[in-house]
């Protein structure tokens, strides 16, 4: 007998004898979830079995950085291509200390990962990556929160981001300056700017941007009462500006020669002159709709001695916006008032205001086969089933990207608040390895493309036929279920 098999015999043995392994299974999965008693060697062999794949090389899990990078990109546009990805962390545990220096070594199509911690610097993007902010930290230390990228100097009004190229992915940091927070330069195509907090002082504007085909959405903008605004376009073209808060400027929004902008579900508040503001040159065809005006001393104002701002629109599809200084008058009680709101000498009209001030919460965090400890283990080649609950505080239709490993499930087709979805999935080892670690997480969306992210669901696959030996092969699979619920992790 050789000494695998020694070993695995005395553990099945000592397995028998002291029951110490409690195994769980949820009342309402039983049908599904096979109940190993106490006392079986299934769960004692399983994690013999971990322990040798790790001591024999034939254990495999997706490394951390790569299943952060693949939520996000989910996030926030998708996609599947390969990414090479670089880290950087501010106690030197990554690949770089300094975001710059990072961006220096990159080349067009990486992913830069900056977790937790404070990036005393300036950033210039001049080629095509991915820059993304994760909320945690990467290893020691113990920073939390989005990382923070700061120039405080009373002196320093430079820009604490500058962008200066096509296909820029800028997500999840926060910013704190007393300059400008991000600006994006010679009308860069593709820029995604998501996710950001921005915290700006006097004298300073959130965005400038000079973009194209471009989304700028669920970022929050914060001043110290600043004598500018808190977004400033400047030749922007055919951009998506959705679920952004700009808060406690001069002017919330000003717009110069910008044409075929689209902006959506914005907060636009406690702005002390304007809440939009139509300014300087070529402004047309762009669209406001089912966006928050509240507490600006005017909403939204056109400049009347510019000629050249036309066609653009304060509905779309019998869709206005909310304004705080709207005098209700809903005979049928819709929610669309029955008179137009009208600025700017008639300029502004707003066929279709919406009358309440209207807020919309995030799903809440989906829940994978809930009330389960522990990890999932199975052999492979089996089908299971996983259980995925849903809800949304505001009972919306929600969405889901499904994470599976290392692929990706969509589904676009509504579902409801407070569904149980089954999703069955069979489960194969990667490459010639005894033990695969798997992760699910499900991303779920509302209507209006809020998300939320569930915990991780960790799930181990055992792939017996990388065991040579037929009769310690057929010994294991005889002794462990097909698949099982255990809390020893």
């Amino acid at each position: 007998m050789n000494k695998l098999m020694r070993i695995l015999f005395f553990i099945i043995i000592l397995s028998l004898i002291f029951p110490f392994f409690n195994v769980t299974s949820n009342n309402n999965l039983n049908k599904q979830i096979e109940q190993i008693p106490i006392g079986s060697p299934g769960p004692i062999i399983a994690k013999f079995l971990e322990f040798f794949a790790i001591y024999s090389g034939q254990y495999y899990t997706q490394e951390r950085w790569i299943r952060d990078f693949e939520i996000q990109r989910q996030i926030i546009k998708g996609g599947t291509n390969k990414v090479e990805i670089i880290i950087v962390d501010d106690e030197g545990d990554g690949n770089f200390t300094k975001i710059q220096n990072a961006i220096n070594f990159s080349k067009t199509g990486d992913a830069i990962l900056v977790y937790s911690g404070y990036y005393n610097e300036n950033i210039l993007i001049n080629k095509s990556i991915w820059l993304i902010g994760i909320n945690s930290e990467y290893k020691t230390g113990d920073d939390c929160g989005e990382p923070i990228i700061s120039n405080l100097n009373e002196n320093n009004f430079n820009q604490s981001i500058i962008i200066d190229a096509d296909n820029v992915t800028f997500s999840g940091f926060k910013i704190i300056n007393n300059g400008i927070g991000i600006e994006v330069l010679n009308l860069s195509e593709s820029v995604f700017l998501c996710y950001n907090k921005i915290f700006m002082g006097k004298n300073s504007s959130g965005m400038i941007l000079s973009c194209n085909n471009s989304f700028i959405k669920h970022n929050s903008i914060f001043s110290n009462k600043s004598d500018l605004a808190g977004i400033i376009l400047n030749n922007t073209i055919s951009t998506q500006f959705y679920n952004n808060i700009i808060n406690n400027f001069s002017y919330g929004i000003t717009i110069s020669d910008s044409i075929n902008n689209h902006f959506n579900l914005n907060f636009i508040i406690n702005n002390l002159i304007y809440g939009v503001y139509l300014k300087n040159g070529v402004i047309s065809n762009n669209i406001f709709t089912f966006n928050n005006f509240r507490n600006n001393s005017i909403n939204a104002y056109i400049n009347l001695n510019n000629n050249k701002i036309t066609n653009n629109s304060w509905y779309f599809q019998r869709l206005g916006n909310h304004w705080d200084d709207y005098i209700v008058n809903d005979t049928n009680n819709d929610g669309i008032g029955d008179d137009p709101y009208i600025l700017s000498n008639g300029k502004i009209i707003d066929n279709y205001p919406i009358v309440k001030y209207f807020d919309n919460n995030p799903p809440n965090k989906p829940i994978i086969n809930k009330d389960e400890i522990g990890v999932l283990c199975l052999k492979t080649n089996e089908l299971i089933p996983i259980f995925i609950y849903f809800s949304d505080p505001d009972n919306h239709n929600l969405s889901y990207t499904l994470y599976l490993g290392n692929n990706f499930s969509y589904n676009l087709d509504p579902i409801n608040s407070d569904s149980i979805l089954e999703i069955n999935n069979m489960w194969n080892s990667e490459g010639k390895n005894l033990v695969t670690v798997y992760y699910i997480q499900i991303i779920t969306f509302d209507e209006y493309f809020y998300s939320n992210i569930s915990a991780s669901y960790e799930i181990h696959v055992y792939d017996l036929s990388n065991i040579k030996n037929i009769l310690l092969r057929n010994l294991i699979d005889n002794l462990i279920p097909s698949y099982f619920l255990t809390n020893w992790n």
